[in-house]
């Protein structure tokens, strides 16, 4: 049977830019074997008691005067006059590193990762692992190892291109540091990790336009006219964003208790089945790996969801099914403003709600042993 697994994102999740190494020297390491780490210096990790809150900043000091012994060691009075200064605001930067990998870096959060010349950027997203040892897999394809001692687990989901990346955040191209906070773009980020999602009870559809033709503004009436027929009421809104050119896309979002307006638009133009036939499930703790794993099990395979964490969502407006349903059938037949079909609508825009980007599959076969 056909089912809808929509992911719930928390509003703790933080995004992260994580580099891998200098130049990228190590992006194929942690795609491989699934984390992200960063030099250390051997320092130890300060613990947090249980229950309370960190001093970062205190811990930040710790960190850099312990680097700075390092940095320091080896040198001569006179290099160490010449370069005292430096090798200060090195050490803070690098203890501001560890910092933030060690104390503030989550599970649950997100992580961006670039590759070399920065063409391709890795997306996926921090699980719970306090036992992760970094292990280097032996493969066909060579690769750098890392020699970072302490590594974060990461589920990569896909691969995109840096095309991809909105225009306000490819000033990482040429960012300096190895890891810095990039949450400020989550709205533009999200769209890129799942085309499909609720985040601040608001359900948010990526719709992918591949056609790099110029359209007619009868055509994108007629795209509009699509999304104002294909309503459940009329009262219903939603939020647009809209780039349609050369290949672009259309986001739209709305209440999630008005959910089935946007999912009757992905019936309307022939990309969706019809929602009253599907049943529609919210995935909730999206850090916990056997849940994410066993979610792109029941994609793969269409088996069931016994062992989800989730819940079914109710979706509004079950009396206006019916009426809802005449209006689509109307509407996929002949837009009598615009004399385009809502299929034709489809065709022309090359509309699809598949995702961004290659989408990367973990290997599910140890968590298929676990059950036999």
């Amino acid at each position: 049977m056909n089912k809808l697994v929509i992911p719930k994102i928390s509003e703790k999740s933080n995004f992260w830019m994580v580099r891998a190494g200098q130049a990228g020297k190590y992006y194929n390491d942690f795609r491989i074997n699934g984390y992200v780490g960063v030099d250390t210096f051997g320092i130890e990790k300060q613990e947090i008691p249980e229950n309370s809150k960190p001093d970062i900043k205190k811990i930040q000091e710790t960190y850099r005067d312990s680097i700075l012994e390092k940095l320091k060691k080896g040198l001569s009075e006179k290099e160490l006059s010449r370069r005292g200064n430096g090798l200060r605001i090195s050490a803070g930067r690098k203890a501001a590193t560890l910092v933030t990998f060690r104390h503030e870096m989550k599970n649950g959060d997100f992580i961006i990762t670039p590759a070399p010349r920065s063409q391709k950027y890795l997306l996926g997203f921090l699980t719970k692992s306090s036992d992760f040892s970094i292990s280097h897999k032996r493969t066909d394809e060579e690769y750098h190892h890392s020699p970072f001692s302490e590594g974060k687990e990461v589920v990569w989901l896909k691969i995109i291109d840096f095309y991809d990346i909105p225009s306000d955040l490819k000033y990482v191209r040429h960012g300096n540091g190895s890891i810095f906070n990039i949450s400020q773009f989550k709205d533009q980020l999200l769209p890129l990790y799942f085309s499909k999602y609720i985040y601040q009870d608001t359900l948010t559809v990526r719709l992918d336009v591949a056609s790099k033709a110029t359209h007619t503004s009868s055509e994108i009436y007629a795209l509009q006219t699509v999304f104002e027929e294909s309503k459940t009421d009329t009262s219903v809104d939603y939020i647009q964003k809209t780039k349609i050119a050369s290949s672009g896309f259309v986001i739209l979002t709305t209440v999630v208790y008005n959910a089935d307006s946007i999912l009757n638009i992905l019936h309307a133009l022939g990309i969706g089945t019809a929602i009253t036939g599907v049943p529609i499930y919210v995935l909730k703790n999206l850090d916990k790996i056997t849940n994410f794993v066993t979610t792109i099990r029941d994609w793969k395979r269409d088996q069931a969801k016994e062992d989800l964490e989730i819940e079914q969502l109710k979706l509004n407006n079950q009396a206006t099914k019916l009426d809802n349903q005449k209006k689509r059938e109307a509407l996929s037949k002949t837009n009598s403003s615009s004399e385009i079909s809502a299929e034709n609508v489809r065709e022309k825009l090359e509309i699809s709600d598949k995702t961004v980007g290659n989408p990367i599959v973990p290997d599910i076969s140890v968590f298929d042993s676990e059950g036999e």
